[in-house]
Protein backbone atom coordinates (compact mmCIF):
# COMPACT_ATOMS: atom_id res chain seq x y z
CA UNK A 1 0.00 0.00 0.00
CA UNK A 2 2.97 2.20 -0.55
CA UNK A 3 2.17 5.58 -1.89
CA UNK A 4 -1.95 5.20 -1.04
CA UNK A 5 -3.13 8.30 0.29
CA UNK A 6 -6.77 7.55 1.58
CA UNK A 7 -9.06 10.46 1.78
CA UNK A 8 -11.00 10.90 4.97
CA UNK A 9 -14.95 10.66 4.84
CA UNK A 10 -15.37 12.44 7.84
CA UNK A 11 -13.09 14.80 10.20
CA UNK A 12 -11.99 14.01 13.33
CA UNK A 13 -10.84 17.06 15.40
CA UNK A 14 -11.01 17.60 18.95
CA UNK A 15 -14.54 18.26 20.36
CA UNK A 16 -14.21 20.11 23.65
CA UNK A 17 -17.02 22.04 23.17
CA UNK A 18 -19.03 19.55 20.41
CA UNK A 19 -21.09 16.56 20.33
CA UNK A 20 -18.66 13.37 19.80
CA UNK A 21 -15.94 12.89 21.71
CA UNK A 22 -12.25 13.13 19.52
CA UNK A 23 -11.31 8.77 19.95
CA UNK A 24 -14.97 8.64 17.80
CA UNK A 25 -14.59 10.81 15.14
CA UNK A 26 -10.93 9.71 14.60
CA UNK A 27 -11.50 5.68 14.45
CA UNK A 28 -14.47 6.59 12.28
CA UNK A 29 -12.29 8.31 9.79
CA UNK A 30 -9.15 5.95 10.51
CA UNK A 31 -11.87 2.82 9.85
CA UNK A 32 -13.23 4.85 6.35
CA UNK A 33 -10.02 5.49 5.02
CA UNK A 34 -8.47 2.47 5.75
CA UNK A 35 -11.61 0.50 3.72
CA UNK A 36 -10.99 3.12 0.92
CA UNK A 37 -7.61 2.62 0.69
CA UNK A 38 -8.67 -1.67 0.30
CA UNK A 39 -11.19 -1.03 -2.05
CA UNK A 40 -8.76 0.87 -4.54
CA UNK A 41 -5.97 -2.50 -3.70
CA UNK A 42 -8.18 -5.33 -3.21
CA UNK A 43 -5.52 -7.87 -4.14
CA UNK A 44 -4.06 -6.94 -0.79
CA UNK A 45 -6.95 -7.98 1.69
CA UNK A 46 -5.78 -11.39 1.67
CA UNK A 47 -2.28 -10.82 2.68
CA UNK A 48 -3.77 -8.52 5.64
CA UNK A 49 -6.17 -10.63 6.73
CA UNK A 50 -3.62 -13.06 7.60
CA UNK A 51 -2.06 -10.27 10.30
CA UNK A 52 0.66 -7.57 10.67
CA UNK A 53 4.02 -9.62 10.36
CA UNK A 54 6.98 -7.84 10.80
CA UNK A 55 5.61 -5.59 7.76
CA UNK A 56 6.78 -1.59 9.43
CA UNK A 57 3.49 0.09 7.68
CA UNK A 58 1.32 -2.55 9.42
CA UNK A 59 3.06 -2.29 12.94
CA UNK A 60 3.13 1.59 12.70
CA UNK A 61 -1.13 1.86 11.55
CA UNK A 62 -1.41 -0.23 14.94
CA UNK A 63 0.91 1.37 17.30
CA UNK A 64 -0.75 5.20 16.11
CA UNK A 65 -4.14 3.34 16.47
CA UNK A 66 -3.20 1.20 19.92
CA UNK A 67 -1.70 4.67 21.10
CA UNK A 68 -4.28 7.37 20.13
CA UNK A 69 -6.95 4.90 21.86
CA UNK A 70 -4.76 5.01 25.49
CA UNK A 71 -4.01 9.00 25.18
CA UNK A 72 -7.82 9.21 24.62
CA UNK A 73 -9.16 7.30 28.10
CA UNK A 74 -9.50 3.69 27.16
CA UNK A 75 -7.23 1.10 29.33
CA UNK A 76 -5.01 -0.19 27.22
CA UNK A 77 -6.77 -4.00 27.54
CA UNK A 78 -9.79 -2.39 26.13
CA UNK A 79 -7.65 -0.06 23.23
CA UNK A 80 -6.10 -3.82 22.44
CA UNK A 81 -10.03 -5.29 21.92
CA UNK A 82 -10.83 -1.93 20.13
CA UNK A 83 -8.00 -2.01 17.97
CA UNK A 84 -8.81 -5.76 17.17
CA UNK A 85 -12.23 -5.46 16.70
CA UNK A 86 -12.23 -2.20 13.99
CA UNK A 87 -9.24 -4.01 12.05
CA UNK A 88 -11.76 -7.17 11.67
CA UNK A 89 -14.73 -4.78 10.60
CA UNK A 90 -12.70 -3.23 7.83
CA UNK A 91 -11.33 -5.95 6.36
CA UNK A 92 -14.35 -8.20 6.70
CA UNK A 93 -16.26 -5.73 4.69
CA UNK A 94 -13.08 -5.25 1.95
CA UNK A 95 -13.32 -9.17 1.38
CA UNK A 96 -16.40 -9.18 -0.56
CA UNK A 97 -19.63 -8.10 -1.39
CA UNK A 98 -22.70 -8.96 0.44
CA UNK A 99 -25.55 -8.09 -2.20
CA UNK A 100 -23.00 -9.44 -5.80
CA UNK A 101 -23.70 -12.87 -3.74
CA UNK A 102 -26.94 -13.02 -4.26
CA UNK A 103 -27.62 -14.42 -7.83
CA UNK A 104 -29.41 -12.06 -10.14
CA UNK A 105 -31.60 -14.21 -11.37
CA UNK A 106 -35.18 -14.29 -9.78
CA UNK A 107 -36.07 -18.03 -10.53
CA UNK A 108 -33.54 -19.12 -7.68
CA UNK A 109 -35.84 -17.62 -5.38
CA UNK A 110 -39.42 -18.33 -6.65
CA UNK A 111 -41.11 -20.44 -4.86
CA UNK A 112 -38.53 -22.05 -2.75
CA UNK A 113 -37.01 -19.13 -0.82
CA UNK A 114 -40.37 -16.70 0.11
CA UNK A 115 -38.42 -14.43 1.87
CA UNK A 116 -35.41 -13.37 -0.74
CA UNK A 117 -37.95 -12.68 -3.16
CA UNK A 118 -36.59 -9.88 -4.10
CA UNK A 119 -32.84 -11.01 -3.42
CA UNK A 120 -32.26 -10.85 -7.11
CA UNK A 121 -32.66 -6.78 -6.91
CA UNK A 122 -29.40 -6.73 -4.57
CA UNK A 123 -26.58 -7.08 -7.16
CA UNK A 124 -27.97 -3.75 -8.87
CA UNK A 125 -27.60 -2.12 -6.02
CA UNK A 126 -24.04 -3.27 -4.52
CA UNK A 127 -22.10 -0.61 -3.83
CA UNK A 128 -24.94 1.04 -2.35
CA UNK A 129 -26.25 -1.84 -0.25
CA UNK A 130 -22.21 -2.86 0.65
CA UNK A 131 -21.57 0.86 1.72
CA UNK A 132 -24.98 1.50 3.87
CA UNK A 133 -23.86 -1.89 5.93
CA UNK A 134 -20.13 -0.95 6.56
CA UNK A 135 -21.95 2.81 7.89
CA UNK A 136 -24.86 0.54 9.96
CA UNK A 137 -21.88 -1.64 11.43
CA UNK A 138 -19.61 1.17 12.16
CA UNK A 139 -22.28 3.25 13.87
CA UNK A 140 -23.03 0.41 16.08
CA UNK A 141 -19.14 -0.08 17.06
CA UNK A 142 -18.92 3.54 17.64
CA UNK A 143 -22.44 4.01 19.41
CA UNK A 144 -21.31 1.04 21.26
CA UNK A 145 -17.67 1.60 22.35
CA UNK A 146 -19.18 4.79 23.76
CA UNK A 147 -21.07 3.33 26.44
CA UNK A 148 -18.63 1.26 27.18
CA UNK A 149 -16.53 4.02 27.86
CA UNK A 150 -19.03 5.79 30.12
CA UNK A 151 -19.24 2.58 31.82
CA UNK A 152 -15.65 2.15 32.94
CA UNK A 153 -15.71 5.77 33.70
CA UNK A 154 -18.14 5.04 36.48
CA UNK A 155 -17.00 1.95 37.65
CA UNK A 156 -19.29 -0.63 36.12
CA UNK A 157 -16.68 -2.61 34.25
CA UNK A 158 -13.87 -3.22 36.40
CA UNK A 159 -10.60 -2.45 34.92
CA UNK A 160 -6.86 -2.99 36.20
CA UNK A 161 -6.22 0.18 38.56
CA UNK A 162 -5.85 3.75 38.36
CA UNK A 163 -2.82 3.42 36.11
CA UNK A 164 -4.71 2.14 33.46
CA UNK A 165 -7.07 5.34 33.34
CA UNK A 166 -6.01 8.48 31.29
CA UNK A 167 -9.11 10.12 30.80
CA UNK A 168 -9.27 14.08 31.05
CA UNK A 169 -6.25 13.43 33.62
CA UNK A 170 -8.57 12.13 35.83
CA UNK A 171 -7.94 8.90 37.90
CA UNK A 172 -11.56 7.22 39.08
CA UNK A 173 -12.47 5.88 42.29
CA UNK A 174 -11.80 2.50 42.16
CA UNK A 175 -12.84 -0.68 44.17
CA UNK A 176 -10.17 0.86 46.59
CA UNK A 177 -12.58 2.99 47.84
CA UNK A 178 -10.23 6.34 46.77
CA UNK A 179 -11.47 9.38 45.62
CA UNK A 180 -10.53 10.14 42.14
CA UNK A 181 -7.18 12.29 41.57
CA UNK A 182 -5.23 14.15 38.84
CA UNK A 183 -2.49 13.03 36.31
CA UNK A 184 -0.26 14.62 34.70
CA UNK A 185 -1.84 15.23 31.39
CA UNK A 186 -0.97 12.97 27.74
CA UNK A 187 1.29 15.08 25.33
CA UNK A 188 0.14 13.95 22.53
CA UNK A 189 -3.68 14.04 20.73
CA UNK A 190 -5.32 10.55 19.88
CA UNK A 191 -6.71 12.48 16.31
CA UNK A 192 -3.21 13.12 15.80
CA UNK A 193 -2.21 9.83 16.11
CA UNK A 194 -4.94 8.57 14.06
CA UNK A 195 -4.40 10.57 12.04
CA UNK A 196 -0.34 9.08 11.78
CA UNK A 197 -2.45 5.50 10.83
CA UNK A 198 -5.10 6.98 8.00
CA UNK A 199 -1.05 8.42 6.65
CA UNK A 200 0.34 5.46 6.53
CA UNK A 201 -2.04 3.37 4.54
Amino acid sequence: LAGATPTPTATATATATGEEPAWRGALATWARSYREVLAAHPNVVPALARGSGRRPAQLRIADAVFGGLVDAGWPRREATSIGALMRSLVIGSALGSFAASFPADASVYAGVYPHLNQAHLLAEHQREIDDRAFEVGLAAVLDGLEMRLAALRVGEISARGCEEWLFAGVCPAGSRGRSPRRHRPRRYQATDLMHQAADVL
